[in-house]
């Protein structure tokens, strides 16, 4: 067991409070969902919902298909670690890497944010990119990456019709 481990007691209600310190840890903040299930051995597992993770294959064809639309590397960020990616996207950006904190945290800012010669994975090469948040009920699911420094009117109109298409896939 997880050294910030704590014993607590469920209430009438059947309700238990997750210490802080593991929250913190796990970004879980009030208003998130949890997914909660029992695994081979019987042991009650929480961990925080990711829908991105129920409609992975949906969300990958989504982005392949923005790429041919665009014709730019797309990346999909969520939850600090690369989700998925484009055939074209840079080969060291792969599924599962961790992105560089400072990018993530940019998301919160709820912005689009053309980002200039800043690596994007947490050890990597440095890119230009534009950073777009994917919210759903002021919530941040994650993020669209756009891999060049500057995109057309008309290409921003294709992704942010590709953004409202994976938003309402998300919705749960």
């Amino acid at each position: 067991m997880d050294s910030i481990g704590a014993v607590r007691r469920i209430d009438e209600l059947g309700r238990i409070v997750i210490p802080k310190g593991i929250r913190n840890r796990l970004r879980i903040n009030e208003g998130d969902r949890l997914q909660i299930g029992i695994n081979d051995d019987g042991k009650i597992e929480i961990q925080k919902y990711n829908a991105f993770h129920s409609n992975y294959e949906a969300i990958t064809n989504i982005v392949l298909t923005l790429e041919k639309e665009i014709k730019k590397a797309v990346v999909i960020i969520s939850d600090g670690k690369v989700l998925t990616r484009s055939q074209t996207a840079p080969e060291e950006i792969t599924n599962a890497e961790d992105v560089n904190n400072d990018i993530y945290q940019k998301l919160f800012s709820l912005k689009i944010i053309s980002i200039d010669y800043i690596p994007l994975l947490k050890y990597g090469r440095k890119y230009s990119f534009i950073l777009i948040p994917l919210v759903y009920n002021s919530e941040i699911l994650g993020g669209l990456v756009i891999f060049d420094s500057k995109i057309s009117e008309e290409d921003m109109r294709i992704v942010q019709a590709f953004r409202n298409l994976i938003t309402m896939i998300l919705k749960v």
